[in-house]
C-alpha cells in the first residue's frame, strides 16, 4: 500500500503557533509572579519563655498579605489567631478650664468684708487636675501698687475671701503667667469698688523700725555731729501703710541722745524718719511707739568722738 503523502504546514501558520506559545508562557509567568507576591503567607509565632508567643517576632515577620491598613494604623493577625492592634495616635493635651461666673459686671465691697467668687470647671486631657484657681483684684490705675490675690481649690467651684486692699477701684484679673494645665475665662469686665468699711488701725506686729540701710543695729561717733537715720514704717491690720500716725521715738538713755523727727506724722506710705546724734559713748536702745503702744526697737552704739562717722 502506498503511504499517504503529508503536506508541509504553511510557514505563516507555524509562525503564528510559535507566537501564541510564547505569549502563553509570558502570561503564565506574569500570573505566577502575581500570585507568589499576593498569596497569603503563614506567620509562625515561635514560643516564648513567658506566655508562649513572641510578639516582637510577629511584628518582624508581618507581610502585606496579613495586614489591614486603616486610618488608625495597622492591624495584624497571626496563623494562631493572635491579633496585634496598633496604639492609636496620641491626641494633643487639652487644658482644664475655669470660667468665672460671679462676680460679674460691677460689685461694691467694704474693706474688711468678704467677696465670693464662683466658677465653672471643664475637664482637660493630658494634664493632671489643677490644684488651685487664682483670681486677683488689680487697681484700675497703673500707678497703684496694691493688689490682692485669692486662691481656692479648683474643684470647689466657689470660694470666699476677705477684702484687705485700700479703698479704690479695682478689676478682676487672673495670673499673668497661667499654668499650662489651666485656662481661665472671664466676663468682658468685672469691676470691684472697695469702700472704707472696717476702720483701719495701727498694727504693731505689722509695723517696724530700722536704720536707713535696712538693719536693726547701727553705730555713730560721739562727736554730736555724726548722725544716724532711722525709719519707722506703720502699717494697719491688713499690712497696708497707715498714713497720719503720730510716732514717738525714745532712747533708753534719755537725754544723752538727741532725737529729731523729720515730720509730724507718717506720710502716705506710712513712714516717718528720725535722726539721732550723741556726745556720750555707750549703747542705747531706740523704741518707736504710736499712742503709747510700742512698735519696734533697734540698738545704737555711740563710739568715741574721735572715731570715724560710720553713717
Amino acid at each position: 500500500m502506498a503511504k499517504e503523502e503529508r503536506k508541509p504546514l504553511d510557514v505563516a501558520l507555524k509562525y503564528r503557533i510559535k507566537l501564541w506559545a510564547a505569549s502563553g508562557l509570558f502570561l503564565l509567568f506574569i500570573f505566577s509572579m502575581y500570585f507568589i507576591r499576593h498569596a497569603p503567607q503563614e506567620i509562625i509565632v515561635p514560643p516564648s519563655t513567658t506566655n508562649g508567643s513572641s510578639f516582637s517576632d510577629v511584628a518582624k515577620n508581618l507581610s502585606a498579605s496579613t495586614t489591614n491598613t486603616t486610618s488608625t494604623g495597622v492591624e495584624a493577625t497571626s496563623s494562631s489567631g493572635t491579633t496585634i492592634k496598633p496604639t492609636p495616635p496620641s491626641l494633643p493635651p487639652k487644658p482644664f478650664m475655669a470660667t468665672l461666673t460671679s462676680p460679674a459686671g460691677s460689685v461694691t465691697v467694704e474693706r474688711g468684708k468678704e467677696i465670693t467668687f464662683r466658677w465653672e470647671t471643664a475637664s482637660g486631657t493630658g494634664y493632671a487636675v489643677p490644684t488651685y484657681v487664682t483670681f486677683r483684684i488689680t487697681p484700675e490705675t497703673v500707678n497703684e501698687k496694691h493688689e490682692q490675690s485669692f486662691s481656692f481649690p479648683f474643684s470647689a467651684g466657689k470660694g470666699t475671701g476677705t477684702i484687705t486692699v485700700l479703698p479704690g477701684s479695682y478689676v478682676v484679673t487672673v495670673p499673668a503667667i497661667a499654668e499650662k494645665a489651666l485656662r481661665y475665662a472671664l466676663p468682658e469686665r468685672v469691676s470691684v469698688q472697695v469702700t472704707p468699711g472696717v476702720p483701719a488701725r495701727v498694727s504693731p506686729s505689722n509695723s517696724r523700725l530700722e536704720f536707713k540701710d535696712g538693719t536693726t543695729s547701727g553705730k555713730i561717733s560721739g562727736d554730736g555731729v555724726c548722725t544716724a537715720t532711722v525709719i519707722v514704717s506703720v502699717n494697719d491690720q491688713y499690712r497696708y501703710p497707715f498714713p497720719g500716725a503720730v510716732v514717738k521715738l525714745s532712747s533708753s538713755r534719755g537725754s544723752k541722745d538727741t532725737i529729731t523727727p523729720q515730720g509730724s506724722a507718717t506720710n502716705e506710705n506710712g513712714e516717718i524718719r528720725f535722726t539721732v546724734t550723741s556726745k556720750t559713748t555707750g549703747y542705747a536702745t531706740l523704741t518707736a511707739g504710736v499712742n503709747d503702744v510700742d512698735i519696734d526697737t533697734v540698738s545704737l552704739q555711740v563710739l568715741s568722738k574721735n572715731a570715724t562717722c560710720p553713717q
